[in-house]
């Protein structure tokens, strides 16, 4: 049995990358462009490329038919519904042009967009999108204090220090992203040429403080979630993003839009409640969801209920309630209703010629493998234990080597 349909755009005179659409999905996917189509009086990449101020051949050199649909399905719902579409296709169907054109859109329609993403690394990959896009001189914000935009495209470094890649470690996965991250900011900004980086923690504080940015200096802003991590206990950057959205026409660009989402400890997280604060209160700004994984928790979709037509279905506690009872099913009707409205588009890319997987099960010696599972994993928790005491010992060292 098929489980997904050859992807039919809605755009004309575009390359298409011959991606596919889940088969539940297919029907409402297709009525939603045909409804798109005719409200664009049958010409989607034409409503693009002027919106984008780009000629055919240049929207052709920067999107994909793909990419076409779901930049015309944003910008159509925030020009005419005030509301937001979810962007969930696949790695490699390119999210990240969709996010950059919709921050080309934002800047030339009189919007400030405020991209928000996962990692502050990926700064640098959506930098590499806008420069597709024709807008590498946009000047962005970087709110992340000692980050920095680099250009893949001009190395001053041929080989640089690689970053560890080690498996086990005594620091809780925070701390450990923490530091990866900071590692492979470093290896960038050795290696690659730095075109933006985050304003001294003064000139930030500043902003801050007065609560909105000079707009002869920066023309959007590039922030991650993380950055809203503490909000109760300070609140300067939410208080500062909630400014911004009263003294301009704000266009949120979720990147990994999960993120804005998400749940901790079974609890709504601090980050979603902040994103939750500003999209209930400033209801003129605009916004667009990309996550592959968006529906991955019910409680997930209640941030995306607040701009799309989830609203109409139920409140917000009832539609939580709805998803923990009805589950997968429930989320699939909440996609398939969300694609019918036009407000969510997922594409794939095709398995043709992929064979597929031979699966090993095994019920049949479950005592046996049982047994190798927790020898193996013995030896792993000795690893942990032995990666702990080696680190403690290094520690001790320094400091010995401090104190004499």
């Amino acid at each position: 049995m098929r489980k997904s349909t050859k992807y039919q755009s809605a755009s004309i005179n575009v390359a298409a990358l011959g991606s596919v659409v889940p088969k539940q999905l297919v029907e409402d996917t297709t009525k939603a462009l045909s409804k798109l189509k005719v409200a664009l009086g049958g010409d989607v990449s034409g409503y693009v490329a002027c919106r984008l101020h780009m000629n055919m051949t240049e929207l052709n050199d920067a999107l994909a038919a793909e990419q076409v649909d779901g930049v015309a399905l944003a910008m159509y719902n925030i020009e005419k519904r005030a509301q937001s579409v979810i962007i969930g296709d696949q790695t490699g169907i390119g999210k990240g042009r969709q996010a950059a054109a919709m921050i080309r859109y934002g800047l030339l329609s009189g919007y400030l967009p405020v991209f928000f993403t996962d990692r502050y690394t990926l700064f640098s990959d959506m930098y590499r999108d806008c420069k597709a896009l024709g807008i590498k001189d946009a000047r962005p914000l970087v709110v992340n204090a000692g980050a920095s935009v680099v250009d893949f495209d001009h190395i001053i470094e041929e080989k640089g220090k690689e970053v560890p890649d080690e498996i086990w470690s005594p620091m809780s996965e925070d701390e450990e992203d923490a530091k990866f991250e900071a590692e492979l900011m470093q290896l960038y900004q050795k290696q690659y040429e730095v075109v933006y980086k985050a304003p001294k923690k003064n000139i930030l504080q500043g902003m801050f403080e007065v609560g909105d940015i000079p707009s002869e200096a920066f023309d959007y802003l590039m922030i991650t979630y993380s950055q809203l991590k503490d909000a109760k206990r300070d609140a300067t950057r939410l208080n500062f993003l909630h400014s911004l959205c009263e003294k301009h026409r704000v266009l949120f660009i979720f990147d990994e839009a999960h993120r804005s989402s998400s749940v901790s400890a079974g609890k709504v997280s601090v980050i979603t409640q902040g994103i939750n604060q500003i999209l209930t209160e400033t209801t003129q700004t605009q916004c667009v969801f990309l996550s592959a994984t968006f529906a991955k928790r019910p409680e997930s979709l209640i941030t995306f209920m607040r701009r799309t037509s989830l609203s109409a279905l139920a409140t917000e506690n009832t539609l939580e309630k709805a998803l923990h009872s009805g589950g997968v099913p429930m989320q699939e009707y909440v996609s398939t209703s969300l694609a019918a409205e036009g407000q969510m588009i997922r594409r794939e890319h095709s398995a043709d010629g992929i064979p597929s997987p031979v699966y090993t099960y095994l019920d049949d010696d479950l005592v046996l493998h049982s047994e190798l599972f927790d020898k193996v994993m013995f030896f792993f928790r000795e690893t942990v234990k032995l990666s702990t005491m080696v680190n403690d010992l290094v520690n001790l060292a320094k400091l010995q080597g401090l104190l004499s």
